[in-house]
């Protein structure tokens, strides 16, 4: 014996659905307010990766004429801190 006319085990897609309104009308005020905040993060997120970078680029110049500084100080002919003063500048700290 078979309760509910054969569709045990089945999902039934249409069962929760009690609105009437078709998906598509809720899927516009959905996108309405997902998308502008999406691309208002991501804008934002970019523009902190950007500034982020400038700091550590400033930051690593800074730390390269600490160590040159260093190398001329103290180091004289040994290798201590010599990337720092190679005419590459951070190039030659990169490779």
């Amino acid at each position: 014996m078979r309760l509910g006319g054969g569709r045990v085990g089945r999902c039934d897609p249409t069962a929760g659905h009690t609105s009437g309104a078709p998906r598509g009308r809720l899927l516009k005020p959905y996108l309405g307010a997902v998308l502008p905040t999406l691309v208002i993060t991501g804008l934002l997120t970019s523009a902190r990766l950007v500034r982020d970078m400038a700091e550590d680029t400033l930051g690593l110049m800074r730390i390269q004429r600490i160590r040159a500084w260093y190398h001329r100080q103290f180091a004289g002919e040994h290798e201590f801190f010599a990337d720092a003063v190679t005419s590459g500048g951070m190039q030659a700290t990169w490779s």
